[in-house]
């Protein structure tokens, strides 16, 4: 499974000058955190290669406490599309051969060897954009509810 989880450092002391504002800047670092969520599968879906519709359909998103958040993909594959593979080969399992279509006939093969493929770390992409994203997010919130001017 390809999974990151991501915990944003520093919130501690937001959430301990937080105290002097009870409920308020909770809610606001919640909403951060809630629109990191979301974000996070705005940017994840479209850069998800589409091998099947299960890769696709197993990402997720979610805030799971008010300073960190999961992210990744629970299809059994989404490792090897993520961090790619090493050469190898490919042996039936329940078969005396492994069937393929390829260039419109029915081929068998008694193994295969596969090339390996290049890593495609689309949760790490997205993980890389969503930590400035709650960063830059949770700033501006802070100040609009602080009212500071921008600096």
């Amino acid at each position: 499974m390809s999974e990151v989880h991501i915990r944003v450092e520093g919130l501690e002391k937001a959430f301990e000058s937080a105290r002097h504002f009870p409920g308020a800047a909770d809610k606001e670092i919640d909403y951060v955190m809630n629109r990191a969520a979301s974000q996070g599968m705005a940017w994840m879906i479209p850069d998800t290669p589409i091998i099947t519709g299960e890769l696709r359909s197993s990402l997720f998103s979610r805030q799971v406490s008010p300073s960190s958040m999961e992210i990744g993909a629970t299809a059994p594959h989404s490792v090897y599309v993520h961090e790619g593979t090493r050469p190898h080969e490919i042996l039936p399992v329940r078969a005396k051969a492994l069937r393929f279509n390829w260039r419109g006939k029915i081929v068998f093969f008694k193994r295969v060897r596969h090339p390996g493929t290049k890593p495609n770390p689309f949760v790490k992409r997205t993980t890389d954009k969503l930590v400035k994203f709650i960063h830059d997010t949770f700033i501006k919130r802070m100040r609009l509810f602080m009212r500071l001017r921008q600096p």
